[in-house]
């Protein structure tokens, strides 16, 4: 039964062309399962500014990338309507609570390639987020994705350093 307008989970290739469905988070990608996009239906974040809403897309395909990549439910926490404004520091450090509790989940749940499937879930919602965004980007909206994208790629650097 379709919850808030999302369609039940279903099988691929169902027969019923233009209809996409959800993954349902389980195997992995090439083991009979295709890649779906990771945006489906509209955005319902209400967000104040072009920057706002690009930190938001970016954080949702993010997220989504790698929990699917884990195999995990594919719906990642919902920030709602948030009080305090988006910026790019607050979704870079939402980003790496999120990807490292997602990669402790996974690693004890045994998945011994979980940061490299992690990487590439990262990857693929970075590179769908930018397509979404598209060519029309604000200049304000690019700079802010670029400065979360730069401070998320700082703070997994750090987070990979051995203990001193």
């Amino acid at each position: 039964m379709p919850v808030d307008g999302i369609p039940e989970s279903k099988p691929i290739g169902d027969g019923q062309p233009g209809r996409e469905g959800w993954s349902s988070g389980r195997g992995r990608p090439g083991e009979g399962q295709e890649k779906k996009p990771l945006l489906r239906g509209k955005d319902r974040v209400q967000l104040h500014s072009k920057r706002e809403q690009a930190l938001a897309l970016l954080r949702h395909c993010v997220l989504l990338g790698i929990r699917e990549s884990l195999g995990m439910e594919a719906r990642p926490p919902s920030y709602g309507r948030e009080e305090q404004p988006c910026t790019a520091e607050r979704v870079a450090e939402q980003l790496l609570s999120a990807a490292g509790q997602a990669l402790q989940e996974a690693l004890s749940k045994g998945l011994e390639d979980a940061p490299q499937r992690l990487r590439e879930g990262a990857a693929r919602g970075i590179e769908e987020a930018l397509d979404a965004l598209g060519p029309d980007l604000e200049e304000e909206a690019g700079e802010a994705v670029t400065r979360t994208l730069d401070l998320w790629a700082e703070g997994v650097e750090r987070a990979s350093e051995p203990a001193p």
